[in-house]
């Protein structure tokens, strides 16, 4: 059977000719899912970004459940929301004059400055605001901008806390992101592959090793259009389309090796040809949206499938 696979991507369409992937290998007489290394993969979840005026990266720590940040109304508080714009600057008049993290009032003196937090677009005292820089969500999906700009304590601890949490929807918040950035239409098509690839690995005996080789990417595997703050920096860096492209492969191959998942392939029941076809070669086949059956794109046409037929026939 060919291995050439159908991925719309600029990288060959034949790239599982060789006889097995780097990291991944498959026994096609058990077919066993066996990781030999995920080094490779489990490394392209990257470091919390450094600041460029910084000489050492930012340490990206989880927040323990007893110091969870209390509930917004109270004092000493910070607003665990997700801010989706880009905030625009305000004065502290706005707010009443008052530290927006723990309510005291701002210093407004000839030598001191209220300073101000550019995630939640707010002001707040020295005690709740220390000058540290960060990545502003709003800003790169809105402009691309990967710049760390000064934000507050809480605020700082509340992003390294998401961090890599696909929390941000591109085709909700600006759409046009895919027009712009081609790395982000790219793995639009390669997710929309992945998604119908997980249909065959959420079933297989090797699920966990499967996933595990995505690494902190799992949720491309579930939907095409949210990415987690850790997505786009590896995207700027020019890591996430060839890692999720060499994902993508391993997948195709293992699929087309394991027992299990292969006898969820189908063929073509207009043309007959004895080669199987699978859903996630989404330039070449098509499904009918009655049934779900799959065929060769260039063999149906709508309202002709045979399936459809034969249950038609069978209910009359």
């Amino acid at each position: 059977e060919s291995t050439s696979v159908d991925l719309p991507m600029h990288r060959s369409a034949t790239m599982l000719t060789h006889s097995s992937p780097t990291s991944i290998s498959t026994s096609t007489s058990t077919s066993t899912f066996k990781l030999r290394s995920t080094s490779d993969l489990s490394s392209q979840s990257s470091q919390v970004p450094r600041d460029r005026g910084s000489s050492a990266p930012i340490q990206h720590n989880k927040i323990q459940p007893e110091k969870r940040l209390s509930d917004p109304g109270t004092p000493k508080t910070f607003r665990k929301q997700l801010y989706f714009n880009v905030m625009q600057r305000g004065i502290p008049s706005d707010q009443g004059d008052l530290c927006f993290g723990c309510n005291n009032p701002l210093e407004t003196g000839l030598f001191t400055q209220s300073r101000y937090c550019d995630y939640s677009g707010k002001y707040y005292c020295k005690n709740c605001h220390s000058r540290e820089k960060f990545l502003i969500p709003a800003r790169v999906i809105q402009n691309w901008d990967f710049k760390f700009y000064t934000v507050c304590n809480a605020a700082k601890e509340f992003l390294m806390t998401i961090y890599q949490e696909a929390v941000w929807d591109v085709n909700a918040l600006n759409p046009q992101l895919y027009n712009t950035v081609s790395e982000l239409k790219t793995l639009k098509l390669l997710r929309t592959q992945m998604t119908k690839m997980n249909e065959f690995i959420v079933t297989c005996r090797d699920k966990s090793a499967l996933l595990e080789a995505a690494g902190s990417h799992t949720h491309f595997l579930r939907d095409i259009d949210f990415y987690s703050l850790d997505d786009f920096v590896q995207i700027s860096q020019g890591t996430l389309v060839d890692f999720t492209l060499d994902l993508a492969e391993k997948y195709i191959h293992h699929i087309r090796s394991c027992q299990l998942c292969k006898g969820k392939g189908t063929i073509c029941e207009i043309c007959h040809s004895p080669k199987i076809i699978y859903p996630f070669n989404i330039t070449t086949t098509t499904q009918c949206q009655n049934c779900k059956q799959l065929f060769h794109a260039k063999c149906y046409h709508t309202g002709q499938c045979p399936k459809c037929k034969r249950l038609a026939s069978r209910k009359n």
